[in-house]
């Protein structure tokens, strides 16, 4: 195990040490993330960039263009003119009176996640932050530790990688002096030490919902059946191929470099404007078919509050972390033929698709989702110690796997 700390005497040297770690990780590693290995005091600031910036945990609300609503963001980073530590206790359910915490979270258009059924690791109920002086009897706990960390991207995602296809089988260093010095795991993997998904989920407030002939008439309104916005041409899923045969039997409009049609990012809110008036699915289709690998393909739409259906493929398993009744998921047929006929009948349904449409505008992504966070706070809270005996085995090993639906 790693036992050296980094000692420094300044916030500067700190500072930079941090961002000597991020490069050499990516430089050496070729992960999307670094090693990190740092003593930090329980709850206080994380730590100081330069003369006038405090890394803080605040809440603010961010105005969406699609809707009303209003979405609580967690950041870091917030100007501090002063140059006095700032910081926010971020409260659970558990910390709150229930009645309080129904309150905020209804004035922020959330309902929790104990109201309904399904339970998943990516449908929480938004923590509550409130500054320190208005929490009675608050009081920091926790040690002073060194952790070691992990991150990766998919294992797969580096085989296309110009820059890091020699680190994807560790050998761009000498493997056997990093193989069991982990400690933890901080990946978007369901089984990480610290889980860190690309965003996480809530109950949007039912008040905020459209009425039942709001989305019947969304439905009846639509005029064309799938759009895919994409630009990775030739990935380790196949996706491309799987595509060329669904056009066989159904019309797919290509945005992007691998379609004869664009829709620039630039021209955001409009593209998500057709996709929501005119066509019935969108292909959120991942590159890779790895474990617990899924990206914004799926929750963009979401966030955006298109009323559009996502028809979904790839190595996450859907049906285990997300509610049913609002995407179509593409493991539940053989083949891309067998898609194309359920997803006809599927677009003749109005009454079937607008039910569709409302299951799926029960759900809000919560943006971005700071899992540093989770990890410092786990640096002083947890107690337990170990070493993963073999990092590229617990990355590598059966996690990717190459399509059977391509026919």
């Amino acid at each position: 195990m790693i036992q050296e700390q980094l000692r420094c005497t300044s916030l500067c040297m700190k500072s930079t040490f941090f961002i000597f770690f991020v490069l050499m990780s990516v430089l050496f590693l070729g992960y999307s993330g670094f090693l990190y290995e740092q003593n930090v005091s329980p709850f206080s600031l994380l730590m100081k960039w330069g003369h006038n910036v405090s890394i803080v945990h605040e809440k603010y609300y961010n105005d969406t263009l699609y809707n009303d609503t209003k979405y609580a963001i967690q950041i870091m980073a917030k100007s501090d003119s002063s140059n006095v530590t700032q910081s926010l206790v971020c409260l659970g359910p558990s910390s709150l009176d229930k009645t309080r915490l129904r309150s905020e979270l209804k004035d922020m258009g959330f309902e929790p996640a104990e109201d309904h059924e399904f339970k998943s690791q990516y449908i929480i109920t938004p923590k509550v932050c409130l500054p320190p002086s208005s929490v009675p009897d608050y009081v920091t706990k926790g040690n002073t530790r060194t952790k070691v960390i992990s991150c990766f991207n998919c294992p797969a995602w580096f085989n296309d990688s110009k820059l890091n296809h020699h680190n994807r089988d560790f050998r761009s260093f000498p493997y056997d002096r990093w193989k069991n010095v982990f400690n933890w795991t901080f990946t978007y993997r369901t089984d990480s030490d610290i889980f860190a998904p690309s965003t996480l989920l809530a109950w949007r407030h039912h008040s905020l919902l459209l009425t039942d002939a709001q989305y019947l008439e969304l439905a009846r309104n639509k005029t064309k059946m799938a759009a895919w916005f994409v630009s990775n041409c030739d990935t380790p899923s196949q996706r491309e191929q799987y595509v060329q045969v669904l056009q066989k039997y159904i019309e797919v409009d290509i945005y992007g470099k691998c379609g004869n049609l664009s829709c620039p990012r630039s021209a955001g809110s409009d593209c998500e404007s057709l996709l929501g008036k005119s066509y019935k699915f969108y292909l959120s289709f991942e590159n890779s078919l790895c474990l617990d690998y899924v990206t914004e393909k799926v929750f963009q739409r979401l966030a955006t509050r298109s009323h559009v259906i996502p028809v979904v493929r790839g190595g996450f398993n859907y049906t285990k972390y997300l509610p049913s009744g609002w995407f179509v998921n593409a493991a539940d047929f053989p083949n891309a033929r067998e898609l194309a006929v359920y997803l006809k009948g599927l677009g003749n349904d109005p009454q079937k698709y607008a039910a569709m449409l409302k299951e799926k505008d029960k759900l809000v992504t919560l943006g971005y989702k700071n899992d540093y966070c989770d990890f410092c706070e786990k640096l002083h809270t947890d107690q337990r110690t170990k070493i993963i005996s073999d990092i590229k085995e617990w990355s590598h090993k059966a996690t990717c796997y190459s399509p059977i639906d391509v026919t």
